[in-house]
């Protein structure tokens, strides 16, 4: 597509997308994704407390390549910036935390309260020990009217405590990585097809 005036007008601006509607997530095996219409046909969705999810794309840096005459710049190299994930999963359940921790043996641990009465609790047990999990991620906005969609994104997990909402989450950080899939983009961003018929 060429930058001219039939191209660029102010019509681009009605394509905005704002906020999010749903978050899914689908395992990646081999670092490979190839995309289709069933990529994310079994994938699972991520919810994320207010305001904790973000994507942040750095800027490039850029090196400049100088002659001596004049020092003018006569050419650039780009570095692309790291693309960044984030999201507060608030969720204590066992089947989440299995996938992006550590497990302990197969069985669930017991622990008790001290009490008169005692309270049993029983789950799953995890080392401290990072996990790497790949997932691809398919965001859509809250028309969803697009989606954005990166097809491998590397995220490892904490347990920590949100002190304003009083609620424990899973906090999930990571980066976007290079699809490996021959002939496949690294991410995708696509508007919703509207049929005529």
């Amino acid at each position: 597509m060429a930058i001219n005036k039939s191209t660029f007008t102010k019509d681009l601006l009605a394509k905005l997308a704002r906020g999010i509607s749903k978050t899914y997530i689908a395992p990646v095996t081999d670092g490979s994704v190839t995309f289709s219409a069933s990529t994310f046909s079994n994938a699972g969705l991520l919810f994320s407390v207010e305001g904790s999810l973000t994507i942040d794309w750095s800027e490039p840096s850029i090196d400049e390549i100088r002659v001596d005459q004049g020092l003018q710049t006569i050419a650039m190299d780009v570095e692309k910036g790291d693309i960044t994930f984030s999201a507060n999963y608030p969720t204590m359940a066992g089947a989440a935390l299995s996938e992006f921790f550590e497990k302990v043996g197969d069985s669930n641990f017991t622990v008790a309260t001290p009490d008169t009465t005692p309270i049993n609790f029983s789950g799953p047990g995890f080392t401290l020990e990072p996990k790497t999990t790949e997932v691809s991620v398919m965001i859509t906005d809250m028309n969803e009217q697009f989606a954005i969609t990166m097809a491998r994104v590397s995220l490892t997990a904490r347990i920590a405590y949100d002190s304003d909402n009083k609620i424990w989450y899973i906090g999930l950080n990571g980066r976007v990585l290079a699809n490996l899939a021959a002939d496949q983009p690294d991410v995708v961003i696509a508007e919703k097809v509207v049929s005529n018929g």
